[in-house]
């Protein structure tokens, strides 16, 4: 595993493809993709649900980086429904819960979405911030079938390195 220059305010593609480089065969996504990511990130960080869950496949599979995932226990968010119940979940714990999209690397159907992360607990007042790596795959209409956040690039966890693999 290699770590992504957590000193970085905001990993940047050449960053990561230096500190990584098994991303060398990834490429920039086009510029359009990137505005659509971003809006989509953004309805989410203004609390427009819908918006960020339209961009789903109804029988889509998420991996979250919160809910267990940080010590590799992450259980799916399947579907619509799993999506919305996230979504209520985080605004009831979470007073601030905001992400950053910088960049977006594609390779096949594959995207890799790098930014940040921040939030502050609504109860505790905790304030979190980390880069943050969003994996997804998209089907043929666009829609994302697969995703998973994470903290690092790693690339020794099966369900990470599977779709990496066989796409």
């Amino acid at each position: 595993m290699v770590p992504i220059l957590p000193t970085y305010h905001t990993a940047s593609v050449s960053d990561v493809q230096r500190a990584d480089p098994r991303l060398t065969e990834w490429v920039i996504a086009p510029t359009q993709e990137l505005a659509e990511i971003r809006q989509s990130t953004e309805a989410w960080n203004r609390g427009e649900f819908e918006h960020w869950i339209a961009t789903y496949a109804p029988d889509c599979e998420w991996y979250p980086a919160t809910e267990g995932g940080l010590l590799g226990e992450s259980t799916p968010i399947r579907g619509h429904d799993g999506l919305r119940a996230f979504a209520r979940e985080a605004s009831q714990h979470w007073e601030h819960y905001r992400n950053e999209v910088t960049d977006l690397l594609r390779r096949g159907r594959l995207s890799l979405v790098l930014g940040r992360f921040r939030a502050r607990g609504r109860s505790s007042g905790v304030e979190i911030e980390t880069p943050m790596f969003w994996v997804t795959e998209r089907n043929d209409t666009g829609k994302v079938i697969w995703a998973r956040s994470i903290v690092d690039l790693d690339w020794t966890n099966p369900e990470f390195s599977r779709h990496l693999r066989d796409l």
